[in-house]
């Protein structure tokens, strides 16, 4: 079998490439302060993100006492006009204000989740 002479100028390359790309794929060896600076970067980000976690369990905690703070308020302002808040000297005034406190509670609770995400725990 006869070979064409391109492929022969080709065959170093073709041999070779395989070694090449293996070679690439092979990590680097790291010295030790580098992997030192690795670790204390991660133990860094690992505080950070603990921190990070404890806030959010307050923030979620505060959320879903405004937002049980707020249907307490909307059930306190339809009792009052239930119990005829509304009705006096100028009872337009008071319709308009216990509505206000109405829609205002209700747009405080608008958006938030009815169940927050539980906080991932580390091992």
């Amino acid at each position: 079998m006869t070979v064409h002479p391109a492929l022969m100028t080709l065959r170093p390359a073709l041999v070779t490439l395989p070694l090449a790309l293996y070679c690439l794929g092979t990590p680097p060896v790291q010295d030790p302060d580098s992997l030192a600076a690795l670790e204390r970067t991660i133990a860094a980000q690992t505080k950070t993100i603990a921190a990070s976690e404890a806030r959010l369990t307050r923030l979620e905690k505060y959320l879903s006492a405004q937002a049980a703070a707020e249907s307490a308020f909307v059930e306190a302002t339809q009792a009052a006009r239930k119990a005829g808040f509304v009705a006096g000297i100028n009872p337009a005034s008071r319709e308009i204000l216990i509505s206000a406190w109405a829609a205002r509670a209700t747009a405080r609770n608008t958006g938030l989740p009815t169940a927050l995400p539980k906080a991932s725990t580390r091992d």
